[in-house]
């Protein structure tokens, strides 16, 4: 069982080959007019999420008698790894992104 965070998208990803990974993701967009507790008030995302924690619960990855004998040499040159039920996001931005923008948000008339 995957452990829920209280808050972020709800993911998991699992590899398949070497070089390849499957990632899936539920994002519920609650996209509409007004503040937070105007849309809370409107639209309940209880029902969403739990579908979505169920389904991510309910995966079963079963690896190949390849995938099997990958993991027991990966395991034998690094048997102190583990893995993670939790990844922490990418940062896709640069030092200097990151100072440009906050710049922005500190003076947003300059731009």
């Amino acid at each position: 069982m995957i452990s829920q965070p209280v808050k972020g998208p709800k993911e998991v990803a699992f590899p398949i080959e070497n070089n390849c990974i499957v990632t899936l993701a539920f994002l519920h967009d609650r996209s509409w007019p007004g503040t937070k507790e105007d849309i809370d008030a409107i639209i309940d995302s209880s029902t969403m999420e739990e579908l979505s924690w169920n389904i991510i619960n309910s995966l079963q990855v079963e690896l190949s008698e390849e995938a099997q004998q990958q993991m027991a040499v990966a395991q034998s040159k690094y048997p102190d790894e583990t893995l993670s039920e939790q990844r922490q996001p990418l940062k896709w931005t640069t030092p200097e992104d990151d100072e440009l923008n906050a710049r922005f948000k500190a003076n947003p008339h300059l731009f």
